[in-house]
């Protein structure tokens, strides 16, 4: 059951940015804590190096609260070591007694920047009272850098980061967020810069 699963006290970690984090026994995983690692957001890297086997990271189970939808998100940046090694973001259904009785999953992209990985609008089984999320090393091994998950009673995880607050807005102007080193950029010297474009629903980042 997952609310007796046990682990070590090195891998319990609470403080603002986090729910409670807790990873699995596992001699292939190295975890170090990141002082305001992007925009400010503490971050937790996690490096797994010749493992085998799943690992997960899980996060606190909270009630479902007869709640018929949730929405969860996390910050990633996942760089596998090899193309063929997955990391999965993961939504767990539990029972009374913890039992897991369903789960939606998806998998986190491969990135050099922090992104935004969520599943919206997910249906909460008739029957579950409990519910967390969790990342999942299926099989696989990279070095992962993670921030701030969340898990709400809503049909889309909004507000997220600051950027997300014209979602709260009236108005219907787009949002556009650029970010990156402008160091030394001139009309003959050009950067290149991550972009995130936001309308209403909406979503473009590249």
């Amino acid at each position: 059951a997952f609310a007796e699963d046990t682990s070590t006290n090195r891998n319990l970690i609470t403080n603002s940015a986090f729910n409670t984090i807790d990873v699995d026994v596992d001699p292939g995983l190295n975890i170090a804590k990141l002082e305001g690692y992007y925009r400010g957001m503490n971050a937790l890297e996690v490096i797994r190096t010749g493992a085998t086997g799943a690992a997960q990271i899980r996060f606190e189970t909270k009630p479902v609260n007869h709640a018929n939808r949730v929405s969860t998100g996390i910050m990633t940046e996942w760089k596998p070591a090899t193309e063929a090694d997955l990391l999965l973001l993961v939504t767990d259904f539990l029972d009374e007694n913890f039992n897991r009785i369903d789960f939606k999953m998806c998998q986190v992209r491969p990135t050099n920047t922090m992104r935004l990985t969520t599943m919206d609008n997910l249906p909460v089984p008739e029957k579950a009272v409990y519910m967390l999320s969790h990342l999942e090393f299926a099989n696989s091994n990279g070095e992962l850098e993670f921030a701030n998950p969340l898990m709400t009673l809503t049909k889309h995880q909004l507000p997220y980061r600051i950027d997300d607050l014209a979602d709260q807005l009236t108005t219907d102007l787009p949002v556009i967020n650029l970010v990156g080193d402008l160091s030394g950029m001139s009309k003959d010297n050009y950067k290149l810069l991550n972009f995130e474009y936001r309308n209403g629903s909406y979503h473009v980042e590249g």
